[in-house]
């Protein structure tokens, strides 16, 4: 299910905030030297304001995130300009909006996705090519 588009033709014209984050790990010797790998697939999440929406906006964001079975729904999609991120689960079973102003409302939206990765070491990767 794509959330739904709130302005624009196409797709939703708000800012938006995107943090991809790893599983590290870290090796460090006496000499203050490390060494970072990551540990597991990455983590991507995005964080939407939906701020100024007019009560037929909130109510049909509202309906497509009620729709959705919170956290353990992972069908919902959003598309960023020419790319569309599937796999995306809300991060709270429940939404809610404030009246910022009269008749205007916020209400904020997160989202994750998990990474699906082939991931290889660098001795790996040059034996790969020999």
């Amino acid at each position: 299910m794509s959330l739904p588009v709130i302005r624009g033709t196409s797709a939703a014209l708000y800012p938006y905030t995107m943090t991809i984050s790893f599983l590290t790990g870290v090796g460090q010797w006496q000499n203050g030297a490390q060494q970072r790998w990551v540990r597991a697939p990455g983590l991507v999440k995005f964080d939407l304001p939906y701020a100024n929406l007019t009560q037929s906006q909130k109510n049909t964001l509202k309906a497509a995130l009620a729709s959705a079975k919170g956290r353990d729904d992972q069908t919902l999609s959003l598309t960023i300009g020419a790319t569309t991120y599937t796999n995306l689960g809300l991060d709270s079973d429940e939404w809610s909006a404030t009246e910022s102003e009269t008749t205007r409302y916020a209400g904020p939206v997160s989202l994750s996705q998990q990474i699906g990765q082939n991931l290889s070491t660098v001795a790996e990767r040059k034996g790969s090519h020999n």
